[in-house]
């Protein structure tokens, strides 16, 4: 059973959000050129690194997610959006206070930070509120719905403790506590929310776009679990200041990682489909590479300390998380703009097929030189060279113009 169009969301506002994710993609591009010394010199705590890494996670991940989720929440669960109303009042508010916020932080005005840190955070409150009232229509659950709804939870949590700690630049609320909320905020933000995302859609899109069939999801519990064990255990490290428990969180959640590549391996060998696109493979590899990311963070902290911070960081949210986004949706804004414009007139009159949309050898060029510029600027951070940084980091944003070109030209097919 699929859901009618009526039950659908908004396509045109996700086409805003996405559309505006990319432009925000363009900007980040940019403005990592200017944050190339401090980036090499292992300083993040600076307003040129808050406003890069606000760029590229609340304006290009963030939109990207949440306008692709008013469409895959009533293909994945089977749920029709509560209200699109609601949906276009929450797009409004969300762009406004973001380009707010990244404005106070370049600025360091904590007025304006405080002032659209908050209209930022009512934005969210409004999208997770449309989902979970959607959500609460649902009738069957399963391992997908589970981890959806729990990630979406992190996601307010990410933003309140974002707002939380804009306030407390403001007026020093919280004087104390502010390493601890910060780190607190990165954890749901990085892990609760966009990693649990990608896992649970990936429960969905990954059969869907390889044509799998007959693999088993006997561990799909112990994923979730051992994940929301590591999460609270390392909250319960953060602000204890006991380093045990960040250890065993740590584990817990390497050991929902290490489940969660062995699901997609089961998956990726059941799959009917012997080729597969570009988009899904960088997905799939970058499952994989998080794997990697996160036990090469663990060996080289033996031996570096926190020294590996930032460049395990900038993997991370780059790697993992950036990679799989755009990777997915290399496939999934074809699939929307096909179903939306031609669905209707197959057999009608003659329609391009999906496959027409986007090149998959141009495709491969665009992620090759992202790859290449990610490992780039990886190094560079971590050997603190700024010129091969510069150097990376442009083949990275020609990647990155490359990509977006082949993603807006959709649009025109």
């Amino acid at each position: 059973m699929n859901p009618s169009p009526s039950t659908m969301g908004d396509i045109k506002l996700t086409y805003r959000f996405i559309l505006l994710g990319i432009f925000s993609f363009m900007i980040f591009n940019l403005l990592f050129f200017q944050g190339t010394y401090h980036l090499a010199q292992g300083i993040y705590r600076v307003n040129d690194i808050w406003v890069l890494v606000h760029t590229f996670i609340l304006g290009f991940l963030m939109m990207v997610v949440m306008g692709v989720m008013y469409q895959l929440i009533p293909v994945a669960l089977l749920v029709s959006i509560y209200s699109n109303r609601l949906s276009k009042i929450q797009f409004w508010t969300y762009a406004v206070g973001v380009i707010g916020l990244l404005v106070g932080l370049w600025t360091v005005n904590t007025t304006w930070m405080a002032f659209f840190g908050t209209l930022t955070f009512t934005g969210v409150l409004l999208f997770v509120l449309n989902m979970l009232l959607s959500v609460k229509k649902l009738i069957q659950w399963n391992a997908m719905a589970l981890i959806i709804v729990t990630a979406i939870f992190y996601l307010f949590n990410t933003v309140l403790f974002g707002l939380l700690l804009v306030l407390n630049y403001r007026f020093a609320w919280f004087p104390n506590i502010h390493d601890q909320l910060l780190y607190t905020h990165i954890l749901f933000g990085i892990v609760g929310w966009l990693s649990s995302i990608i896992i649970g859609f990936s429960y969905k899109m990954a059969p869907m776009f390889s044509l799998a069939h007959g693999y088993s999801e006997k561990f799909s519990k112990w994923i979730y679990s051992g994940i929301q064990l590591g999460i609270i255990l390392l909250v319960v490290g953060i602000f204890s200041h006991i380093p045990f428990f960040n250890w065993i969180g740590a584990l817990f959640i390497v050991i929902g990682f290490v489940l969660f590549s062995y699901q997609m391996s089961e998956i990726m060998k059941h799959k009917m489909k012997s080729t597969l696109d570009i988009g899904f493979q960088v997905a799939v590899y970058a499952v994989y590479g998080s794997l990697f990311i996160i036990g090469l963070a663990i060996i080289l902290y033996m031996f570096l300390g926190m020294s590996i911070l930032l460049p395990f960081a900038y993997f991370f949210i780059m790697g993992w998380i950036g990679f799989s986004i755009l990777g997915y949706l290399y496939k999934i804004v074809p699939f929307l703009y096909w179903t939306d414009k031609y669905s209707d007139k197959v057999g009608k009159e003659p329609v391009p097929m999906l496959k027409d949309l986007v090149s998959e050898k141009k495709g491969k060029i665009a992620f090759s030189l992202l790859f290449i510029g990610l490992i780039g600027n990886g190094l560079g951070i971590g050997l603190h060279f700024i010129s091969f940084i510069w150097l990376s980091n442009t083949i990275y944003t020609l990647g990155a113009v490359y990509y977006g070109y082949l993603i807006l030209r959709v649009f025109k097919a």
